[in-house]
C-alpha cells in the first residue's frame, strides 16, 4: 500500500524581496517554507527527477480556501534533531489568496494514483503479510423457477 500525498502541520509564508525600482504586481509570488520527515526525502527526490511536484496551502479551519504551487527547493541536509528536511514552495498567489507571515497547512503531492480502490483507513488491518482489507457482499440466489 502506497501513499500519494505528504501531509504537513503548518508552513509559513513570505514575500519575496523587491529592489527599488521593480513593478510591484498584483498577487506577487510567495514561498510557503516547511520540512517533512527525513525518510521522505528519497521519494521526493525520485519524483522531483520526473518532474514537477504540486503543493497545496491550505487555509487552518478552512481547507477549501487554498492555493497551488510547486516545490522549489528541497534542503538535503536533514536537521539533526527533529529528524526533518527543509522544503521551500512558490505559489504565483495572483487571486492574492496568500498573505506574507500567515501560518498555513500544506500538502505535498508525490503521485496522483488513477483507477485504484480507495478505502477507509478503519477498514485496514495489519496481517501477517501485511497491510490487508476485506470485502462482505450478500449473494442473492434465485430459486431456479418455483
Amino acid at each position: 500500500m502506497s501513499f500519494a500525498q505528504i501531509e504537513m502541520d503548518s508552513a509559513e509564508l513570505e514575500r519575496v524581496l523587491f529592489n527599488e525600482g521593480d513593478e510591484l504586481k498584483r498577487g506577487e509570488t510567495i514561498y510557503a517554507d516547511f520540512s517533512v520527515p527525513e525518510e521522505q526525502l528519497p521519494a521526493i527526490q525520485e519524483r522531483m527527477r520526473n518532474g514537477e511536484l504540486n503543493v497545496t496551502a491550505m487555509m487552518p479551519g478552512n481547507p477549501t480556501l487554498s492555493a497551488t504551487g510547486k516545490l522549489l527547493f528541497v534542503d538535503n541536509a536533514a536537521d539533526t534533531e527533529p529528524a526533518k528536511v527543509a522544503l521551500r514552495a512558490r505559489f504565483a498567489n495572483d487571486d492574492e489568496t496568500l498573505w506574507p507571515g500567515e501560518t498555513v497547512d500544506v500538502a505535498l503531492t508525490l503521485a496522483t494514483l488513477t483507477n485504484v480502490v480507495v478505502v477507509p483507513s478503519s477498514a485496514v488491518q495489519l496481517g501477517l503479510a501485511g497491510p490487508l482489507s476485506s470485502l462482505s457482499a450478500r449473494i442473492s440466489r434465485s430459486n431456479g423457477g418455483s
